[in-house]
């Protein structure tokens, strides 16, 4: 399919297939996937002994986490699209072709961490302050699987930056959608990473993540097109909201707590 940002004069065409091996289709979506876990491989290897957690544990939560996290997102994306895959149950398990929800894998995810927490008897929020920046640097790398499947775009627009999508029939411009929580989260990756000797309470990390990434959704959910619904709410929306206020409470409990200690 070939898409553009015409006021810039760039276009692409895309195929969501990356290769082959031995006739085996290798799809964008998996080579994105792969190099944002060996890059936040790099960045864990760097930070061996942050928060007194080994880097080999962090990886081996880090990847049970993954699988975990798949799974979740894969459950969430099925089941508020529950008609579909109840007349198409073959489906389901067609994850290559797309269709993850990333809060089912940020909940899930959290499940595996919390799991692996007992078994190797680290501290859960200190592993999650570890981890949440490369979470959010792999969101900023998974996006651009998006922009190759011509997915996850806004409405239509004429804004100077919209995304030109060609058809059959003709051509519409859209909210790059995808583009813009690329540049959420690449930004938090960013502050998060500066910022990881810099926390006052365990958790803190998390909390940031939590509370600017949540905001950021709910902003961009507003212009997508494809959102997952619940009615008539828009599921991410209603989450992010609601993740977005509880981390308020959370920040304001804990500057609270700091005044009384200090006083």
């Amino acid at each position: 399919m070939q898409v553009g940002f015409p006021n810039l004069n760039i276009f692409f065409e895309f195929d969501n297939v990356a290769f082959n091996i031995f006739g085996i289709p290798i799809y964008w979506y998996g080579v994105l996937f792969a190099t944002a876990y060996l890059l936040s491989l790099v960045f864990i290897k760097r930070n061996d002994g942050l928060y007194n957690i080994k880097a080999e544990d962090v990886l081996l939560t880090s990847t049970i986490a993954i699988l975990f996290g798949i799974v979740g997102a894969r459950i969430y994306y099925v089941l508020f699209n529950l008609d579909y895959y109840l007349s198409n149950t073959s489906a389901i398990f067609d994850i290559r072709s797309g269709g993850l929800g990333i809060y089912g894998g940020l909940i899930f995810g959290f499940f595996g961490i919390y799991l692996m927490s007992k078994i190797l008897k680290f501290n859960l929020l200190d592993m999650l302050d570890y981890i949440v920046p490369y979470i959010a640097i792999s969101q900023c790398i998974g996006r651009i699987g998006n922009f190759i499947n011509v997915e996850a775009y806004g409405y239509q627009t004429d804004v100077f930056w919209k995304m030109r999508i060609f058809t059959e029939n003709g051509f519409y411009d859209v909210h790059p959608t995808f583009i813009y929580e690329m540049l959420i989260t690449l930004a938090i990756f960013i502050f998060l990473y500066i910022r990881r000797n810099k926390r006052t309470f365990k958790g803190q990390q998390l909390l940031t993540y939590l509370g600017i990434y949540s905001f950021g959704r709910f902003i961009v959910e507003g212009f997508r097109a494809d959102s997952l619904m619940l009615g008539t709410f828009k599921v991410s929306q209603v989450l992010s909201l609601v993740i977005f206020i509880i981390c308020i409470f959370v920040w304001i409990y804990k500057w609270v707590n700091n005044e009384k200690k200090r006083c």
